[in-house]
């Protein structure tokens, strides 16, 4: 058990520190290809946080042939946008009241609502259809949601880009060039790499873990993996909002967690 609780919080340190190293890599890479601030921090900054609950279900699914990692990746699907609703969304509320109460800024969020309204009503759209797939004992009807959530993405990606005003971001120096104000595309294209990698391998790590807590503890894989699994996958959304909020950039931080 206590080997167990090491590598769990090593999986979690490998997460977080890959998702660091690749959201800070592909938010240059997107700088090198041109791609707008507002669409770095809102499109490549969501998805580069969202990689690692993405790649515990891909892993767990895909890379196993037993009951138990699918039921860990149906509850590393389903789990994440529950405990952000209800949980990360109110601890953001609670950490503005909290700078407002230091007096470090204003105790009110300002928004571009227009934009949230966008996100939200995606999300429910999708997650509607997502979680119908989870009850759907046809696999043909599951391609078919499969391929329906990908342009449903694709559309609101579409729409984000294309759409409302852009926003100047800054970029924090390129961790593997940190002396160069132009780093070298192929240290941008190492460091994104490097980061997924390190996700990946921290994903792998994980899903074993959890797989055999639950053989240990005699607990539904499925059930464990709702509810710690959201945990551990959300705290890269959670640990940029909290710091754009800190630096008053409300709609990065919201947008970060509804997109």
């Amino acid at each position: 058990m206590v080997v167990a609780g090491l590598l769990f919080f090593l999986s979690i340190a490998i997460i977080l520190g890959g998702a660091a190293v690749f959201t800070n890599g592909v938010e240059w890479l997107g700088r090198r290809l041109g791609i707008s601030d507002g669409a770095i921090g809102s499109i490549l900054a969501g998805i580069a946080t969202a990689l690692p609950e993405t790649l515990i279900p891909v892993i767990a699914i895909f890379a196993s042939t037993g009951e138990t990692e699918s039921q860990i990746g149906i509850g590393a699907i389903l789990g994440a946008p529950m405990m952000l609703s209800t949980l990360t969304i109110p601890l953001l509320a609670g950490f503005l009241l909290f700078l407002m109460r230091m007096r470090k800024r204003a105790g009110e969020f300002e928004l571009d609502y227009s934009s949230v309204r966008l996100d939200l009503r995606f999300f429910l759209m999708a997650y509607g259809i997502a979680l119908a797939v989870a009850l759907m004992p046809l696999k043909s009807l599951r391609f078919v949601a499969g391929g329906t959530l990908i342009l449903i993405y694709v559309w609101y990606v579409k729409i984000h880009l294309t759409s409302g005003e852009v926003n100047e971001m800054e970029i924090a120096p390129l961790f593997f060039s940190r002396r160069r104000a132009r780093p070298a595309t192929a240290a941008i294209v190492t460091q994104a790499l490097v980061g997924l990698g390190l996700m990946i391998a921290g994903a792998h790590i994980f899903v074993h873990v959890i797989k055999d807590t639950a053989v240990g503890l005699e607990v539904s894989p499925l059930a464990l993996s709702l509810l710690i699994a959201p945990v551990a996958t959300e705290l890269p959304e959670a640990m940029n909002s909290f710091f754009w909020v800190y630096q008053k950039k409300d709609a990065l931080a919201v947008g970060n967690i509804t997109g």
